[in-house]
């Protein structure tokens, strides 16, 4: 806080914003441990879904505030709140002195919520009628003076009120508790810059409350305004909390508070860390009770509070739980065996599988993550200064992401359908090598190997890790079987013995950023957290790396291995890890595991021209001097679809093509026919090595002329 207003009346003004489950309503509860707070909540008075319960009173003065005399009525309520505060922090407790003001805000704190908060409420309802009884006395007292008769006498008489409350807002309201304050301590404040806290949570609902007026002002504006009016030199500090972005870039106020604050706890150690190499194995990290504790704190509260209390019923339904917050619905089976998905629900469920990138030059997708983050579990990383958009994004939460993988696999939803036409929409990045349609093939690939291994009474779990062999078996057409499984390197056993024993487990992806380093720690940690790693920025040898662990041992860095999968197009050369890369994956162990690198090129080549490349330029298995060679198994597949992908059949083939579709002036053009594509190639809207783009240039290559019309499709040994 500054001291002086320096020209910013809304210094002392902080708004949280942040999705459901973070803990807004707990930070706030933690911070009036230090100072004297009064506590409000408005969410809408019948809702008890979510704690703490709403202030009624507190509210209904919000509403009132809507139809007339707003700001009048909202300066009169703060004021009437401190003065009555001030009673009641003289009065409780009598003929103690506390010590500081730590010791006085935790009793306080104590007070207002004893006998089921009956003095919170009471603070409240008093409030509430004392304000609009100061306002109706002036109102009707200038009524008296000077009746009014057009719509500007009324406008008139509330500023009239307005300022008349104004003139001793400071000093009946936050100066009054002050010294209150002040009379039951030993000594003076330790900290005179903040003496009094106030937090209002939920404000979303009066943000959207709108006054009319041509600047669009809202209730929530008016509630700051009016806060202001008790004085902007006065110790009180206010917080205001919300899931809902766009609270702060709806304000109608002219003046800006604080730049909204985002950063709460993520992966919070309750007892001790929460995981620590060797101790569990692969089969105990995709339990629930062990993937609450990944993420926002919600999920491991909450299923702290039930172990300890022993309730049952709350530990199984812990995936129904997640479900329920990720959906905004409180009926997850419903939700899969009767209702209907909303929009918003599918976006929410593919969103946290495969890590949609969203096009935010689109005002439709900054609406569309502004939504997510309301009521679909999003989260903000940042509210910039330009206050055109947020950043934000899926971040890695396994128990969330089982509960969408629960809905994904028992809702009857064309999710592939679905996610097409959202790229077609032209609201997501589709990547410039198929990264979404890699991201959805391997997805498939993995929740059908999952399906393949559970037998029929086993409980269902999107999380548990599946045989290497499986899974490949899973993602691959099976003519093409019997070449990855009998694939080998030289000297090397076939794949299907060297990954005998092998487990992949990615239920969600995850970018890794950083300063390039890769290593058998970032596997295990993946693995753990049930995440393949979007490499960025890319290695020359992968976009994807997905976890392997060799055998089911105690998960450690010794266990750990690769499936290195590689994205390009038909101009690219791969690249396989070599020996340096090796040592630098391995860190420095003296065991290095055999490891899979996958060439995905969906697009499929025409003539084997980019076969050549990748022959040419694969030596990962050749030993530099001095160094073992590395057993790395090397698999290329070319095309997009049944005859390469079990995933893909003849009736969705379309959607996947729509998926690899990187560039929106095509893919997004009104006339899809090909001579309305091919003169917008003409006009070098997108470059490609197609006649339409080339016919201007005597060269064949260019032009295409060498491909053939039997592209070549399948999965070939490397």
């Amino acid at each position: 806080m500054k001291k002086e207003a320096n020209g910013t009346p809304y210094k002392n003004i902080l708004p949280i914003i942040q999705s459901s489950g973070t803990g807004k309503s707990r930070l706030a509860h933690e911070v009036s441990k230090f100072f004297v707070t009064i506590p409000m909540n408005i969410r809408p008075a019948g809702d008890f879904t979510a704690y703490p319960y709403p202030d009624r009173e507190a509210r209904r003065v919000m509403h009132a505030a809507k139809r007339k005399n707003t700001n009048a009525l909202l300066l009169a309520f703060w004021t009437e709140v401190f003065r009555i505060a001030a009673e009641y922090i003289a009065e409780f407790s009598p003929g103690t002195i506390f010590t500081d003001e730590t010791e006085l805000a935790v009793a306080w704190r104590c007070y207002l919520e004893e006998n089921d908060r009956a003095i919170r409420r009471q603070l409240y309802a008093r409030a509430k009628q004392s304000a609009f009884h100061v306002v109706d006395t002036l109102d009707n007292e200038l009524e008296s003076l000077r009746p009014t008769r057009t719509i500007w006498d009324q406008h008139r008489r509330a500023e009239q009120i307005h300022e008349r409350l104004k003139a001793n807002a400071s000093e009946d309201g936050p100066r009054r508790l002050a010294a209150a304050i002040r009379s039951r301590l030993a000594h003076d404040f330790k900290n005179p810059d903040v003496v009094i806290l106030i937090y209002i949570d939920e404000v979303s609902d009066v943000s959207t409350m709108e006054l009319g007026d041509h600047l669009k002002t809202t209730v929530y504006d008016a509630l700051l305004d009016s806060f202001t009016d008790l004085g902007p030199s006065e110790p009180i500090f206010l917080l205001t909390m919300s899931t809902d972005p766009f609270v702060v870039r709806r304000t109608g106020s002219p003046i800006r508070h604080q730049k909204p604050y985002t950063q709460l706890p993520f992966d919070v150690p309750l007892s001790g860390p929460l995981f620590t190499p060797g101790t569990v194995k692969v089969a105990d990290v995709a339990e629930p009770t062990f993937m609450a504790k990944f993420g926002r704190p919600l999920f491991a509260t909450r299923l702290l509070a039930a172990q300890t209390h022993d309730l049952q019923s709350v530990i199984l339904e812990t995936v129904s739980f997640a479900l329920v917050k990720l959906l905004c619905y409180i009926f997850p089976y419903r939700f899969i065996h009767e209702d209907g998905a909303s929009e918003a629900m599918i976006w929410a469920i593919l969103s946290t599988r495969l890590h949609l990138e969203f096009d935010l030059s689109r005002s439709a997708s900054r609406s569309l993550t502004e939504s997510l983050v309301c009521s679909h579990m999003r989260l903000v990383y940042d509210m910039p200064t330009h206050n055109e958009f947020i950043e934000s994004g899926t971040s890695s939460e396994p128990l969330l992401v089982e509960a969408a993988a629960w809905a994904m696999n028992k809702k009857r939803i064309e999710w592939l359908v679905d996610l097409a036409q959202f790229v077609k929409d032209g609201l997501l990045h589709t990547g410039p090598r198929g990264e979404l349609a890699a991201r959805t093939l391997l997805t498939f690939a993995y929740d059908r190997a999952g399906a393949l291994q559970r037998g029929p009474e086993e409980r269902t779990s999107y999380s548990r890790a599946v045989p290497v062999v499986v899974f490949l078996r899973a993602l691959f057409a099976d003519r093409w079987h019997d070449t990855v499984l009998q694939s080998a390197p030289p000297g090397a056993p076939p794949l299907q013995d060297a990954f005998a024993d092998a487990f992949v487990r990615f239920t969600h992806f995850f970018p890794h950023d950083g300063d390039g380093t890769l290593d058998v720690n970032d596997a295990l940690a993946a693995m753990v957290r049930g995440c393949a790693l979007l490499i960025n920025p890319r290695r020359d040898f992968a976009d994807i790396a997905v976890p392997i662990v060799m055998h089911d041992a105690p998960l450690d860095v010794d266990v750990m291995s690769y499936i290195f999968v590689q994205l390009k197009t038909g101009y690219e050369p791969s690249c396989a890890p070599d020996a340096d890369d090796m040592d630098e994956i391995f860190n420095g162990l003296t065991r290095k595991h055999p490891t899979i690198h996958l060439v995905m090129q969906l697009e499929a080549d025409h003539g084997g021209a980019s076969m050549a490349k990748t022959s040419d330029s694969s030596d990962g298995d050749r030993a530099d001097e001095g160094k073992p060679a590395h057993a790395c198994y090397k698999l290329a597949a070319y095309g997009c679809s049944p005859a390469v992908y079990k995933a893909i059949d003849e009736e969705n083939k379309e959607h996947y093509a729509s998926l690899l579709s990187s560039d929106p002036i095509i893919s997004q053009h009104a006339r899809q026919g090909a001579v309305g594509i091919a003169y917008v190639q003409r006009m070098k809207a997108a470059w490609d090595r197609i006649p339409a783009c080339y016919d201007w240039a005597a060269d064949s290559v260019l032009q295409g002329a060498e491909s053939v019309q039997h592209p070549v499709e399948g999965v070939f040994v490397v």
